[in-house]
């Protein structure tokens, strides 16, 4: 039996890789309907979970899942039906990569704005002022470390990662304690696009808490289940130094929370934030 086990998340009936490594696991299962169709595999909504939370935490039900109920493993990770990481599809090739490293992580992806702003356009500004208020609430020293991610235009997509249980316990833990915070505080827009705001500010986390901690990540391309690399325009090397020329010249900026309207909005909104 292997000691690697990465789920991988599926939220319809498609095809994705089950082996010795990859396990697939059913995402909202409490919520689904193709429950039928995906009886076959294991659901989110066993033992300790948040599957009918799956439309604001999205592929987290599976971490969540995997985080307190996958037990006598030395190594995890996450994947989706349609994504994974190029080059570590084994458990030699994982072990191999975390020889060296302390996380695998998706290849860092550059916007021409910066993750504050990534998060106010995925939902709104009040959104943004909430997510930072939690943060520092519930983890006050990684306040710089989420400063500098949110000030920068880059972040590891699709909150996929591979590492050892034993890390990713301590990173979940503490995860979930920040969004739980804001999941207690946030308007959640009726869109659903805007429902996934908990996955958006996840994506972030991960860099947030790798930072802070000192981690040592390897960055993996990702691909589709043929294996075909996944957005690979926006990966070209030109493409990444007109995106940071730009940014740097035009769009980077030191974070301020003084935006009156979003304060007084929140304010008669009843939400307290201390920024």
């Amino acid at each position: 039996m292997s000691n690697i086990k990465i789920l991988v998340a599926c939220h319809k009936p498609d095809v994705c890789r089950h082996d010795v490594v990859f396990t697939p696991i059913h995402v909202g299962r409490d919520i689904s309907k193709n429950t039928d169709e995906m009886s076959d595999l294991i659901g989110d909504n066993t033992g300790d979970n948040i599957s009918s939370l799956n439309p604001y935490y999205c592929e987290l039900t599976a971490q969540y899942w995997m985080w307190k109920n996958l037990k006598n493993v030395d190594i995890v990770g996450l994947a989706h039906y349609r994504r994974y990481f190029k080059g570590a599809d084994t458990e030699d090739s994982i072990k191999r990569l975390l020889g060296n490293a302390d996380v695998i992580m998706a290849n860092r992806l550059y916007e021409r704005f910066s993750m504050a702003d990534k998060i106010a356009l995925a939902a709104t500004s009040e959104d943004l002022y909430i997510f930072v208020d939690c943060l520092k609430k519930v983890s006050p020293d990684y306040f710089e470390a989420a400063c500098n991610i949110l000030e920068g235009n880059y972040h590891s997509p699709y909150n996929m990662f591979i590492m050892r249980k034993a890390d990713f316990d301590k990173f979940a833990e503490w995860q979930f304690s920040i969004l739980r915070e804001v999941y207690g505080k946030i308007r959640f827009s009726s869109y659903c696009r805007m429902k996934r705001v908990l996955g958006y500010m996840a994506e972030l986390l991960l860099s947030i808490y790798v930072l802070k901690n000192n981690m040592k990540a390897k960055y993996l391309s990702v691909v589709d289940y043929d294996g075909n690399l996944i957005l690979p325009f926006k990966y070209n090397i030109f493409r990444k130094l007109y995106i940071n020329l730009g940014f740097r010249l035009f769009n980077h900026r030191k974070l301020k929370f003084d935006d009156s309207a979003v304060k007084v909005g929140l304010k008669n909104d009843n939400i307290d934030i201390n920024l």
